[in-house]
Protein backbone atom coordinates (compact mmCIF):
# COMPACT_ATOMS: atom_id res chain seq x y z
CA UNK A 1 0.00 0.00 0.00
CA UNK A 2 2.77 2.43 0.92
CA UNK A 3 5.48 3.12 -1.66
CA UNK A 4 9.08 2.39 -0.77
CA UNK A 5 11.73 5.06 -0.10
CA UNK A 6 12.12 7.48 -2.95
CA UNK A 7 15.90 7.07 -2.95
CA UNK A 8 15.57 3.37 -3.81
CA UNK A 9 13.64 4.03 -7.00
CA UNK A 10 14.78 5.01 -10.48
CA UNK A 11 13.32 8.22 -11.89
CA UNK A 12 14.02 8.43 -15.60
CA UNK A 13 10.44 9.15 -16.49
CA UNK A 14 9.68 12.85 -16.36
CA UNK A 15 7.43 15.11 -18.40
CA UNK A 16 9.41 17.34 -20.76
CA UNK A 17 6.76 19.30 -22.64
CA UNK A 18 3.06 19.56 -23.45
CA UNK A 19 2.18 20.77 -26.93
CA UNK A 20 -1.17 22.50 -27.32
CA UNK A 21 -3.29 22.61 -30.48
CA UNK A 22 -1.78 25.04 -32.99
CA UNK A 23 -4.79 27.37 -32.84
CA UNK A 24 -3.80 28.57 -29.34
CA UNK A 25 -0.52 30.07 -30.50
CA UNK A 26 1.23 28.70 -27.38
CA UNK A 27 3.58 25.81 -28.18
CA UNK A 28 4.94 24.08 -26.27
CA UNK A 29 4.64 24.32 -22.48
CA UNK A 30 7.98 23.27 -21.00
CA UNK A 31 8.37 21.53 -17.64
CA UNK A 32 11.44 21.61 -15.41
CA UNK A 33 13.01 18.17 -14.98
CA UNK A 34 14.81 17.18 -11.76
CA UNK A 35 18.42 16.10 -11.84
CA UNK A 36 19.67 12.90 -10.25
CA UNK A 37 20.18 13.33 -6.52
CA UNK A 38 18.43 16.71 -6.40
CA UNK A 39 15.10 17.81 -5.00
CA UNK A 40 12.05 17.60 -7.19
CA UNK A 41 10.98 20.46 -9.42
CA UNK A 42 7.88 22.65 -9.30
CA UNK A 43 6.34 24.12 -12.45
CA UNK A 44 3.60 26.73 -12.02
CA UNK A 45 1.08 27.69 -14.70
CA UNK A 46 -0.10 31.22 -13.98
CA UNK A 47 -2.54 33.53 -15.68
CA UNK A 48 -5.85 35.36 -15.24
CA UNK A 49 -9.18 33.68 -14.58
CA UNK A 50 -10.46 31.92 -17.65
CA UNK A 51 -7.05 31.61 -19.27
CA UNK A 52 -7.19 27.80 -19.31
CA UNK A 53 -4.94 26.77 -16.42
CA UNK A 54 -7.32 24.17 -15.03
CA UNK A 55 -8.15 22.90 -18.52
CA UNK A 56 -4.46 22.38 -19.25
CA UNK A 57 -4.00 20.40 -16.04
CA UNK A 58 -7.00 18.21 -16.81
CA UNK A 59 -5.66 17.56 -20.30
CA UNK A 60 -2.25 16.71 -18.83
CA UNK A 61 -3.88 14.11 -16.57
CA UNK A 62 -5.83 12.69 -19.50
CA UNK A 63 -2.59 12.22 -21.41
CA UNK A 64 -0.92 10.58 -18.42
CA UNK A 65 -3.80 8.10 -18.20
CA UNK A 66 -3.27 5.58 -20.97
CA UNK A 67 -6.99 4.93 -21.30
CA UNK A 68 -7.62 8.61 -22.13
CA UNK A 69 -4.44 9.52 -23.99
CA UNK A 70 -5.37 8.26 -27.44
CA UNK A 71 -8.75 9.98 -27.43
CA UNK A 72 -7.32 13.27 -26.13
CA UNK A 73 -4.46 13.30 -28.64
CA UNK A 74 -6.50 12.32 -31.66
CA UNK A 75 -9.60 14.41 -31.06
CA UNK A 76 -8.08 17.56 -29.56
CA UNK A 77 -4.56 17.77 -30.98
CA UNK A 78 -2.57 17.69 -27.74
CA UNK A 79 0.71 15.80 -27.39
CA UNK A 80 2.89 14.98 -24.41
CA UNK A 81 6.65 14.48 -24.56
CA UNK A 82 8.29 12.41 -21.85
CA UNK A 83 11.77 11.10 -21.24
CA UNK A 84 10.10 7.72 -20.57
CA UNK A 85 6.75 6.39 -19.40
CA UNK A 86 5.52 8.00 -16.19
CA UNK A 87 5.21 5.32 -13.52
CA UNK A 88 2.76 7.07 -11.22
CA UNK A 89 0.94 10.36 -10.91
CA UNK A 90 -1.71 11.86 -8.69
CA UNK A 91 -4.15 14.73 -8.95
CA UNK A 92 -6.02 15.44 -5.71
CA UNK A 93 -8.87 17.89 -5.97
CA UNK A 94 -10.42 20.26 -3.47
CA UNK A 95 -13.86 19.42 -2.10
CA UNK A 96 -14.39 16.03 -3.67
CA UNK A 97 -13.99 12.54 -2.27
CA UNK A 98 -10.30 12.75 -1.40
CA UNK A 99 -10.62 15.95 0.62
CA UNK A 100 -13.92 15.13 2.29
CA UNK A 101 -13.22 11.58 3.37
CA UNK A 102 -9.44 11.22 3.68
CA UNK A 103 -9.76 11.43 7.47
CA UNK A 104 -12.81 9.20 7.92
CA UNK A 105 -12.76 5.41 7.39
CA UNK A 106 -16.12 3.73 7.88
CA UNK A 107 -16.48 -0.01 8.38
CA UNK A 108 -18.37 -0.14 5.09
CA UNK A 109 -15.52 1.56 3.20
CA UNK A 110 -12.96 -0.70 4.88
CA UNK A 111 -14.93 -3.66 3.55
CA UNK A 112 -14.65 -2.56 -0.09
CA UNK A 113 -12.29 -4.22 -2.52
CA UNK A 114 -10.15 -1.25 -3.56
CA UNK A 115 -7.72 -1.11 -6.48
CA UNK A 116 -4.74 1.19 -6.95
CA UNK A 117 -6.58 2.59 -9.99
CA UNK A 118 -9.09 4.18 -7.56
CA UNK A 119 -6.85 6.96 -6.22
CA UNK A 120 -9.20 8.56 -3.67
CA UNK A 121 -10.20 5.26 -2.02
CA UNK A 122 -6.72 3.79 -2.34
CA UNK A 123 -5.03 6.80 -0.75
CA UNK A 124 -7.53 6.80 2.11
CA UNK A 125 -6.68 3.19 2.95
CA UNK A 126 -2.96 3.96 2.65
CA UNK A 127 -3.31 6.83 5.12
CA UNK A 128 -5.18 4.82 7.73
CA UNK A 129 -2.93 1.79 7.26
CA UNK A 130 0.16 3.89 8.00
CA UNK A 131 -1.50 5.48 11.03
CA UNK A 132 -2.89 2.28 12.58
CA UNK A 133 0.51 0.61 12.24
CA UNK A 134 1.81 3.30 14.63
CA UNK A 135 -0.75 2.58 17.40
CA UNK A 136 0.40 0.27 20.22
CA UNK A 137 -2.98 -1.50 20.33
CA UNK A 138 -2.48 -2.59 16.70
CA UNK A 139 0.76 -4.52 17.35
CA UNK A 140 1.50 -7.09 14.69
CA UNK A 141 -0.19 -4.93 12.06
CA UNK A 142 0.18 -6.56 8.63
CA UNK A 143 0.36 -3.95 5.82
CA UNK A 144 -0.07 -6.57 3.09
CA UNK A 145 -3.26 -7.96 4.62
CA UNK A 146 -4.47 -4.39 5.20
CA UNK A 147 -4.11 -3.71 1.50
CA UNK A 148 -5.66 -6.94 0.25
CA UNK A 149 -8.07 -8.26 2.88
CA UNK A 150 -11.23 -6.24 3.67
CA UNK A 151 -12.09 -8.48 6.62
CA UNK A 152 -8.68 -7.80 8.14
CA UNK A 153 -9.20 -4.06 7.76
CA UNK A 154 -12.48 -4.26 9.63
CA UNK A 155 -10.86 -6.27 12.41
CA UNK A 156 -8.16 -3.63 12.83
CA UNK A 157 -10.82 -0.97 13.20
CA UNK A 158 -12.19 -2.96 16.13
CA UNK A 159 -8.70 -3.23 17.65
CA UNK A 160 -8.32 0.53 17.96
CA UNK A 161 -10.56 0.70 21.01
CA UNK A 162 -14.15 0.95 22.23
CA UNK A 163 -16.77 2.89 20.33
CA UNK A 164 -16.47 5.98 22.47
CA UNK A 165 -16.54 9.38 20.77
CA UNK A 166 -14.96 10.96 23.86
CA UNK A 167 -11.91 8.69 23.76
CA UNK A 168 -9.03 9.65 21.46
CA UNK A 169 -5.73 7.93 20.72
CA UNK A 170 -2.79 10.17 19.88
CA UNK A 171 0.11 9.42 17.56
CA UNK A 172 3.61 9.60 18.95
CA UNK A 173 7.12 9.24 17.61
CA UNK A 174 6.33 5.96 15.83
CA UNK A 175 3.94 7.68 13.45
CA UNK A 176 4.96 8.38 9.84
CA UNK A 177 6.78 11.71 9.26
CA UNK A 178 3.77 13.40 7.65
CA UNK A 179 2.10 13.37 11.08
CA UNK A 180 4.76 15.57 12.67
CA UNK A 181 4.79 17.81 9.58
CA UNK A 182 1.04 18.26 9.83
CA UNK A 183 1.14 18.79 13.61
CA UNK A 184 3.71 21.55 13.16
CA UNK A 185 1.80 23.26 10.34
CA UNK A 186 -1.59 22.98 12.06
CA UNK A 187 -0.15 23.81 15.51
CA UNK A 188 -1.96 20.86 17.01
CA UNK A 189 -1.78 17.13 17.66
CA UNK A 190 -3.19 14.41 15.44
CA UNK A 191 -5.14 11.49 16.84
CA UNK A 192 -7.88 9.01 15.97
CA UNK A 193 -11.09 7.86 17.60
CA UNK A 194 -13.48 4.96 17.10
CA UNK A 195 -17.04 6.15 16.50
CA UNK A 196 -20.18 4.20 15.65
CA UNK A 197 -19.37 4.04 11.93
CA UNK A 198 -15.64 3.33 12.06
CA UNK A 199 -12.64 5.61 12.54
CA UNK A 200 -12.11 9.32 12.20
CA UNK A 201 -9.13 11.57 12.77
CA UNK A 202 -8.97 14.12 15.57
CA UNK A 203 -7.05 17.36 15.87
CA UNK A 204 -6.32 18.66 19.34
CA UNK A 205 -5.57 22.38 19.67
CA UNK A 206 -5.45 24.87 22.51
CA UNK A 207 -6.92 23.86 25.85
CA UNK A 208 -7.46 20.20 25.04
CA UNK A 209 -10.44 20.71 22.73
CA UNK A 210 -10.48 18.12 19.94
CA UNK A 211 -12.16 18.48 16.56
CA UNK A 212 -13.09 15.41 14.48
CA UNK A 213 -12.08 15.47 10.83
CA UNK A 214 -15.52 16.57 9.48
CA UNK A 215 -15.22 19.71 11.63
CA UNK A 216 -11.72 20.66 10.49
CA UNK A 217 -11.28 23.79 8.42
CA UNK A 218 -10.91 23.48 4.66
CA UNK A 219 -7.25 24.46 4.97
CA UNK A 220 -6.55 21.78 7.60
CA UNK A 221 -8.20 19.10 5.45
CA UNK A 222 -6.30 20.19 2.37
CA UNK A 223 -2.95 20.37 4.16
CA UNK A 224 -3.34 16.96 5.80
CA UNK A 225 -4.41 15.25 2.58
CA UNK A 226 -1.53 16.67 0.54
CA UNK A 227 1.09 15.89 3.20
CA UNK A 228 -0.18 12.33 3.61
CA UNK A 229 -0.68 11.21 0.01
CA UNK A 230 2.56 12.69 -1.30
CA UNK A 231 4.63 11.06 1.43
CA UNK A 232 2.89 7.68 1.31
CA UNK A 233 2.25 7.26 -2.41
CA UNK A 234 5.26 9.26 -3.64
CA UNK A 235 3.92 9.97 -7.12
CA UNK A 236 6.55 10.82 -9.71
CA UNK A 237 4.26 13.52 -11.08
CA UNK A 238 1.98 15.45 -8.72
CA UNK A 239 -0.63 17.76 -10.27
CA UNK A 240 -2.77 20.21 -8.32
CA UNK A 241 -5.07 23.03 -9.35
CA UNK A 242 -4.75 26.17 -7.17
CA UNK A 243 -3.04 24.41 -4.28
CA UNK A 244 -2.97 27.65 -2.28
CA UNK A 245 -6.74 27.64 -1.75
CA UNK A 246 -7.66 27.89 1.97
CA UNK A 247 -4.01 28.19 3.06
CA UNK A 248 -2.11 31.03 4.74
CA UNK A 249 0.88 32.16 2.59
CA UNK A 250 3.36 30.86 5.17
CA UNK A 251 1.81 27.39 4.89
CA UNK A 252 2.02 27.53 1.10
CA UNK A 253 5.79 28.10 1.31
CA UNK A 254 6.23 25.10 3.61
CA UNK A 255 4.02 22.98 1.39
CA UNK A 256 6.10 23.72 -1.71
CA UNK A 257 9.24 22.65 0.19
CA UNK A 258 7.46 19.42 1.17
CA UNK A 259 6.50 18.72 -2.44
CA UNK A 260 10.10 19.15 -3.62
CA UNK A 261 11.22 16.55 -1.10
CA UNK A 262 8.47 14.00 -1.80
CA UNK A 263 7.61 14.36 -5.51
CA UNK A 264 10.08 14.36 -8.37
CA UNK A 265 7.97 16.64 -10.54
CA UNK A 266 5.12 18.88 -9.39
CA UNK A 267 2.83 20.85 -11.70
CA UNK A 268 0.61 23.51 -10.14
CA UNK A 269 -1.73 26.17 -11.44
CA UNK A 270 -2.07 29.47 -9.62
CA UNK A 271 -2.71 33.18 -9.97
CA UNK A 272 -1.64 33.83 -6.37
CA UNK A 273 1.24 36.36 -6.15
CA UNK A 274 2.85 34.69 -3.16
CA UNK A 275 3.09 31.28 -4.82
CA UNK A 276 4.25 32.65 -8.17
Amino acid sequence: MVAGPQEARTFANMIQSLTMPATTGINPILFAEPKAGSEGTVTILCGPNGSGKSFILKTLINLLNEKDAAMTTLSQGWSLKRSAGVASHYRPRHHVTAMRSAGVLTRARAGYVVKSSQPEKYSQLAIFGALLAALPQCRGFDPVKWETDPAYRQSQIDNVGPQDEELGYWFGTQAPPFVSAFNKAAQGRLGVRHNKDGLELLLSQGEGASAPFPNWSDGQKSLFTIFAITELLKPEVFVFDEIENFLHPALVSGLVSHLKKNCRQTVLSSHHPHLV
